[in-house]
């Protein structure tokens, strides 16, 4: 017994030579049958994006992209400065949301590392925050 352990994303796979074996009357070995299998070791993604331009005089709509498909991934998962998250929806890959902001000036969006998991449990990378509107006008408070 043995443990297998893939050092990068992809096919890894095992097998054992014919005559890299003999037994205990000197007879070698056939060669084995090919395990494989695949590795994902990446950590998924996210990329907040809006169709809105800057300045904005109030709510914006965000798209969220994933690298990969997430079932955890949901509102609690965003921070929000200045701004509030609402209507929160999507599934897999695909998400959007409302940003509104609560005061005139800059407002944002991020999602940060280890918020979200990937299909086989790899925990969501550093997302950088994605600034996304300078609010103009009065205060929404």
């Amino acid at each position: 017994s043995f443990t297998l352990t893939p050092t990068t994303s992809g096919t890894f796979s095992a097998s054992v030579a014919a005559s890299r074996l003999t037994d205990s009357t000197g007879n070698n070995n056939s060669a084995s049958n090919t395990l494989s299998r695949t590795a994902d070791l990446a950590a998924p993604t996210a990329t907040l994006s809006t169709g809105s331009g800057d300045p904005v005089n109030g709510a914006i709509s965000v798209s969220v992209s994933l690298s990969e498909s997430s079932a955890d991934f949901d509102s609690t998962d965003v921070t929000a400065s200045n701004a509030s998250v609402s209507g929160f929806a999507g599934s897999g890959e695909a998400y959007s949301f409302t940003l509104t902001p609560t005061a005139a000036g800059s407002f944002n969006a991020s999602v940060a590392a280890a918020r979200f998991t990937d299909a086989v449990g790899n925990q969501s990378a550093l997302i950088s925050t994605a600034e996304v509107g300078n609010a103009i006008g009065p205060d929404w408070a």
